[in-house]
């Protein structure tokens, strides 16, 4: 049977804010390791981490999303690097106390992951959180056996208070 390996590559912007908080966006890998046609597969992983730093009794708000521009009516592609050819269509879901939502911009039905994080009195704080997806690959896709990747980018958006 063939198989391919399946990596997408997130890329990553960062912001900070006002009143000497700041955050900072990390993306990491995720990727499917071996497909067949004749099943579906999928993977979770966490695609970014969001880190901030509050002062002393502050609040912060942000909102990480992915540009749908590269998203085409029937899902995303993942392409051959080197040779043209036959792309594989797959999708990115936001995973949210065991429920997968369609990870977007906000809009056509899409959520984006939004946090609020909160510094008590007495210092600065450092606060994290993992943004959890599910990386799925439909079955039916006959293509070449051979490594397929994509760059999805990842926007930090902080938001007003």
């Amino acid at each position: 049977m063939r198989s391919m390996m399946l990596l997408a590559l997130l890329s990553f912007a960062s912001s900070a804010l006002a009143q000497g908080a700041s955050c900072t966006l990390t993306g990491r890998n995720v990727g499917v390791g071996a497909y067949t046609w004749t099943g579906p597969a999928s993977s979770a992983g966490v695609a970014a981490e969001v880190a901030c730093d509050l002062p002393s009794g502050t609040s912060v708000s942000f909102r990480v999303g992915i540009d749908m521009l590269d998203r085409r009516a029937d899902g995303r592609r993942l392409l051959r690097p080197l040779t043209p050819g036959t792309p594989l269509t797959y999708d990115l879901g936001l995973l949210d106390g065991g429920t997968r939502l369609p990870w977007g911009d906000g809009t056509g039905g899409t959520v984006t992951f939004n946090r609020t994080h909160t510094s008590g009195e007495g210092g600065l704080r450092s606060s994290f959180d993992g943004v959890n997806v599910m990386l799925e690959v439909p079955a039916g896709q006959m293509v070449r056996a051979d490594t397929y990747t994509d760059t999805v980018t990842i926007t930090l958006e902080m938001l007003a208070p």
